[in-house]
């Protein structure tokens, strides 16, 4: 998933228009604001984070994350593909591939056991 958001990232690039909104610093309606970039800054660093704490974290807390996160993502990456008026074909296959992903983790997650190994 961590890597569909970079690649759907850089695809953007290629859009027409997208590079001059970029450089003035608006885009899609969206001013850049230090507040919204560092909002943007922990909403892709989450899934890296949860990477680490899947491999720290009792089984408890890890099954707990992963359900709240992946809901979290999952309503997160669909209000992202609502937000376009006329979506490309690849923001489209994106954003719907990682809401599969997130919802796979969660149905996962759901599965766990609590019982540590």
């Amino acid at each position: 998933m961590m890597f569909m958001y970079v690649f759907a990232d850089v695809l953007a690039v290629f859009e027409p228009g997208t590079v001059q909104g970029l450089l003035s610093g608006t885009l899609h309606g969206v001013q850049f604001t230090q507040e919204v970039l560092f909002g943007a800054a922990i909403l892709v660093s989450i899934p890296s984070l949860m990477v680490f704490l899947c491999l720290i974290l009792p089984a408890r807390w890890n099954r707990r994350a992963n359900i709240i996160l992946g809901i979290v993502y999952a309503l997160v990456n669909m209000a992202n593909l609502l937000s376009f008026a006329d979506p490309w074909a690849y923001i489209i296959f994106f954003n719907l591939a990682e809401s599969a992903i997130n919802l796979l983790i969660v149905w996962y997650a759901w599965r766990w056991t609590t019982r540590e190994a």
